[in-house]
């Protein structure tokens, strides 16, 4: 009989050298049982919606840049002439800017009954002043707030305020024309100029 052929040996599996190896009839390490379910975490209690005015305001920045933005805008659409803005910065005006900013904030007021109404906004006041003596010769609203007695008020102080004195001797026109804003708001912060 011939003989038989070896079977041909099969090569062994090599074993990860990180793990056991195991022999035949070895069993491996019990398989693991699945945890049981945990527990939830406990829901948050449900917060109350906040009213619906607050949702709806801006936060400060974004009030901030929005204004901003739009007295950029605003000064390209005012045909000036010889309007000085009040925040431009102008030596020979400088003096005068100052006293009629203290002028204004001596006399001018949030009125009560608007910021009881919730009223507040920004307008934007054209103002003539003579030449010598500071007096008002016109004030006339360009934008208003959206709320008249807001605008009013700030008419009411321009011309409550003055006289403003003379403007400077080196000052070639016989009017100033100024263009102001005049900002409320319910901080309880209100400004003028800017």
């Amino acid at each position: 009989l011939p003989a038989r052929a070896a079977a041909p040996t099969q090569p062994r599996p090599q074993a990860h050298p990180s793990l056991p190896s195991l022999t035949q009839g070895e069993k491996g390490p019990p398989a693991e049982k699945p945890s049981p379910r945990q527990p939830s975490p406990k829901a948050s209690p449900v917060q109350p919606v906040p009213p619906l005015n607050s949702l709806l305001r801006l936060p400060q920045t974004a009030m901030s840049r929005i204004n901003s933005e739009e007295r950029h805008k605003e000064r390209n659409g005012v045909a000036e002439g010889n309007a000085v803005w009040l925040d431009t910065e102008q030596d020979l005006l400088i003096s005068f800017f100052q006293r009629f900013k203290t002028n204004i904030y001596g006399v001018w007021n949030y009125p009560a009954a608007a910021a009881q109404r919730g009223e507040q906004g920004i307008c934007l006041l054209k103002i003539t002043i003579n030449h010598d003596g500071g007096t008002v010769a016109d004030v006339e609203v360009v934008r208003s707030s959206g709320h008249p007695a807001l605008d009013q008020e700030a008419v009411k102080a321009v011309k409550e305020g003055a006289p403003y004195g003379s403007l400077p001797s080196a000052y070639p026109n016989k009017v100033l024309t100024l263009m102001a804003y005049f900002r409320y708001t319910l901080s309880g912060v209100y400004v003028f100029g800017q």
